[in-house]
């Protein structure tokens, strides 16, 4: 257990709570003993100060219009309120949640306190891919022109004492790029909690009989890609279904592929759901899909929903992103496809009928039990976090 004394201030440019990685950090933290500040931004909440799940929360722009608590280091706002913040609570140690926020908190800690910044996101990556960012005149001159994300990345780095990433692959590239060297950083996947899925319906029916894909519904996830592809393989005919299940930006898209696709009656659009219906998500899915664009983004991140599937024993298909990849042939629960070849996921959903899936649940359960659990990630992340202590 840590010190009771030891304070930790945990500044997040969102609300809290909302965002699970940014909860499971602090539930940890708080459960291992340290005194946990969190900042966030303002989204509505009827109080700008309170106590929620043990921690101190305090939110900037309170009652102000959302333009003006734009979070950024650069928004005298959150410069503001980071450096009142740090002289109030005289934290032993900050969290950074993401780049745009980083460099004001160590401004603020004025090198009397380390500053660790959790890159969840290779966010320059993340900033390209979305369609905000490709319109308009203002968002693809700062994005893509000047490339103002990967500036701000690299002060954001330069300015922390510790990074934590979530996969290998991110790791290295700020390793390559910015000449971070690797005792400086760990790895904090995002896993769900051994327990999460109590009461979930395990593994797949045999044949597999609905295919899957949960989450955010934004162009660069391929979602569009999937409708084509189950529509070409035939398994509309045996009887199988595409559940879709998720809010976004394309899912007015999403839906009109599906209304063009010939096989509308056997795909189920559910649009976004609270997430205490994800377990419901979950027991009806066979096999889940992850069709990811193989792009520089995807190819440093890892979503939550393949650790999920996994804790779930779901087979998976998933796009050849490096991580995907990796965590796939290491364990052997899916079949990884290339996107380039849009043929592959065609056969891949044909292929499952004919696979062995009993046996790709039994591995996605069994590494999801030995690793990739969150029990296991706070264990990184509370050794990380006590070596600046």
């Amino acid at each position: 257990m840590a010190n009771q004394q030891h304070r930790i201030l945990f500044v997040c440019q969102g609300a809290y709570p909302w965002e699970v990685r940014v909860e499971k950090f602090c539930d940890s933290l708080i459960a291992a003993g340290y005194h946990v500040t969190v900042l966030c931004r303002w989204s509505g909440e009827l109080l700008e100060r309170e106590s929620v799940r043990g921690a101190d929360v305090v939110r900037v722009g309170f009652q102000r219009p959302s333009w003006q608590s734009l979070p950024t280091s650069a928004n005298p706002l959150w410069r503001s309120a980071i450096r009142r913040i740090t002289d109030d609570t005289l934290p032993h140690l900050i969290i950074a949640r993401e780049m745009l926020i980083a460099s004001a908190c160590a401004k603020a800690a004025r090198k009397t306190c380390p500053v660790i910044m959790d890159m969840a996101e290779h966010y320059p990556a993340a900033m390209k891919s979305w369609k905000k960012y490709r319109q308009g005149f203002v968002g693809p001159l700062l994005v893509h022109r000047l490339h103002v994300p990967e500036h701000v990345e690299r002060w954001a780095v330069a300015a922390c004492d510790g990074i934590i990433t979530v996969c290998d692959e991110n790791s290295e590239r700020v390793h390559k790029s910015f000449r971070v060297s690797h005792d400086r950083m760990t790895v904090v996947h995002n896993t769900p909690w051994l327990h999460a899925f109590d009461g979930v319906r395990l593994g797949s029916s045999e044949p597999p009989r609905v295919f899957a894909y949960q989450g955010w519904i934004t162009r660069e996830r391929g979602v569009e890609r999937l409708i084509s592809a189950f529509a070409k393989s035939g398994e509309a005919d045996r009887g199988a279904e595409l559940l879709l299940a998720g809010g976004g930006e394309s899912l007015d898209d999403v839906r009109a592929a599906s209304h063009h696709s010939g096989v509308a009656d056997h795909i189920n659009i559910m649009g976004e759901f609270p997430s205490d219906r994800l377990g419901e998500v979950l027991s009806s899915t066979d096999i889940g899909v992850i069709p990811f664009d193989e792009d520089e983004f995807r190819h440093h991140t890892i979503p939550n929903k393949l650790f999920d599937y996994m804790a779930c024993g779901k087979p998976v298909i998933v796009s050849n992103c490096a991580p995907l990849a990796r965590i796939i042939n290491e364990t052997g629960c899916g079949i990884v496809v290339r996107n380039k070849d849009p043929e592959q996921l065609v056969s891949a959903l044909r292929e499952m009928r004919n696979r062995d899936v009993r046996l790709m649940s039994e591995n996605g359960r069994k590494a999801a039990e030995k690793r990739y659990n969150w029990e296991q990630d706070a264990h990184h992340l509370l050794s990380f976090i006590a070596s600046y202590l």
